[in-house]
């Protein structure tokens, strides 16, 4: 065999072999590389399938509830079918996936201002916030917003939680965020109220777009008629009297209720659960004001108030 080295150098034969060991090594490290690429690739393959598996279901799921939902809000007859608790109390049983009860244990609290929002709608919220903590904050009051679930940007909930983390005001429900389902809101409103703060004396709801130049005024109407009555609905209201129309998809026994004629309205916290009882009772109406501060007001039996400040 001829020797490696000579006179303290590599011989020819030695540099081919040092050569072929070097090439030997990278194949070796290159195909460890392609080794280790396609173990990260297949992981990766893996988690997007299972995120494509979720959205998936996700999607089917919300799209039996949405059908499900619009079913029931073209139902407004005393069918069976059509019950609200039917469809969504005692299947989904409005569960909560953000639940600020903590801010009904806030002392000397007596009245829960309740804007009900899209759920991506951040900046108006934002709005809000800040047009509260300039108006009414030294009052004895809160603020609270009520959003549903995301059904096209996952990152929405993200945002939402850290809202949670960082104001502890958002009341979210375990149902899809869409105008269908602007009544479960104001339902789950009722039973939230009737379960946690149940104690205040008055609940002001409206929906986060409303624009309301004093807030003071709407408080101060809501004080003004509780010395005279108990139990009441307090807004701009239209009286029908009882009168029937026949172009309207809202017709029932009795004829159209008196009702608020916009979402901004209030009423006193011990009446909630009276509400959210006919609420069990009622068919489901899409539109909320007309489902709450009409149907369920007039099943209740409250008085029904009208003030020119509120919208």
């Amino acid at each position: 065999m001829p020797p490696l080295k000579s006179a303290g150098r590599l011989t020819k034969v030695g540099r081919q072999q040092m050569a072929c060991i070097c090439l030997c090594t990278t194949v070796t490290i290159l195909q460890t590389a392609v080794l280790l690429v396609n173990s990260y690739t297949n992981v990766g393959l893996i988690q997007l399938q299972a995120k494509r598996l979720t959205a998936q279901e996700l999607k089917t799921d919300t799209t039996h509830k949405m059908e499900a939902i619009r079913s029931n809000s073209s139902d407004v007859t005393h069918k069976t079918g059509g019950r609200l608790s039917k469809f969504i109390f005692e299947s989904r049983k409005l569960e909560y996936i953000h639940n600020p009860r903590q801010i009904c244990a806030k002392e000397g609290l007596e009245l829960i201002i309740v804007r009900t929002a899209e759920v991506g709608d951040l900046s108006s919220r934002t709005n809000a916030r800040t047009m509260y903590y300039e108006t009414v904050r030294e009052l004895p009051t809160t603020l609270v917003f009520v959003v549903g679930v995301s059904l096209h940007d996952p990152e929405v909930q993200t945002l939402v939680d850290e809202e949670v983390d960082r104001y502890g005001d958002i009341l979210q429900l375990d149902f899809p965020d869409s105008d269908l389902t602007t009544t479960l809101k104001s339902v789950s409103i009722l039973k939230w109220v009737s379960e946690f703060c149940s104690h205040v004396k008055f609940v002001l709801k409206m929906n986060v777009g409303e624009t309301v130049e004093d807030f003071n005024d709407l408080i101060v109407a809501l004080y003004r008629q509780s010395y005279s009555h108990e139990e009441f609905i307090l807004g701009k209201i239209r009286y029908y009297g009882g009168m029937s129309l026949e172009n309207t998809s809202a017709r029932r026994p009795g004829g159209l209720p008196d009702k608020s004629l916009g979402p901004t309205y209030g009423y006193p916290g011990k009446v909630a659960a009276r509400l959210y009882l006919s609420a069990l009772r009622i068919p489901f109406f899409y539109i909320e004001h007309i489902y709450i501060t009409g149907w369920c007001a007039r099943d209740a039996n409250l008085l029904l108030l009208n003030d020119n400040n509120f919208s």
